[in-house]
């Protein structure tokens, strides 16, 4: 037999076209009927395998991202950003990315990768991972974390930062240790980065 199919709206003006879009619902956990129509999205990787993990956005609207890279040509150059990178060579076997799109045309401002080369376990890889992002409100830094095995792992406190006299511990040990690092917002250059954790174990 023949099925209709009706369809109930809320308030709207006749004269303008009505449209309906058939989508996934809100996200879980939140967000509401607006968050139904996606409004920006984008490729970004390079020839290896890639994964972001985490996206906020700062008071302007500026989109930042953050994950990690197989790829030696995740697109760091500054051919795809407005600034030079921070850490523009693949150094690991898996790098962690951070980067900065612009609020107005969603254009990349800058990426940079932050890793080691140097794995804790002879005859592993050398995976360095960033997984979460922060950012302050009073403060020109994004913050990333995330996990490294890189026995080298750059810690550093760059001096006439606020982070001049912050932790900057090496690698002391184990299988595998956090990190945390300070990212500019302007451009991407880090400020600070140390890693975290036992001396012996995972």
């Amino acid at each position: 037999g023949t099925s209709y199919v009706g369809f109930t709206f809320g308030s709207f003006n006749p004269s303008l076209p009505l449209v309906v879009q058939i989508g996934y619902g809100p996200v879980a956990m939140g967000g509401g009927p607006d968050q139904r129509n996606l409004g920006w999205s984008t490729f970004m990787g390079g020839t290896g395998g890639d994964e972001l993990t985490c996206v906020e956005s700062d008071p302007e609207g500026n989109p930042y991202s953050c994950g990690h890279t197989w790829a030696p040509d995740f697109p760091v150059d500054p051919g795809n950003s407005q600034f030079d990178p921070a850490i523009g060579e693949f150094s690991g076997n898996d790098d962690a990315v951070i980067m900065k799109f612009a609020a107005n045309n969603k254009q990349l401002v800058w990426a940079t990768y932050y890793a080691g080369s140097v794995p804790a376990m002879a005859g592993s890889y050398a995976i360095t991972e960033a997984q979460k992002l922060a950012l302050g409100t009073n403060t020109p830094y994004v913050f990333a974390v995330g996990t490294t095995n890189c026995i080298d792992f750059a810690a550093l406190a760059r001096p006439f930062t606020p982070f001049a006299n912050a932790s900057q511990e090496l690698y002391l040990g184990g299988q595998h240790r956090m990190w945390v690092g300070a990212f500019s917002t302007h451009n991407g250059v880090c400020d600070w980065a140390t890693t975290h954790g036992q001396n012996s174990g995972y």
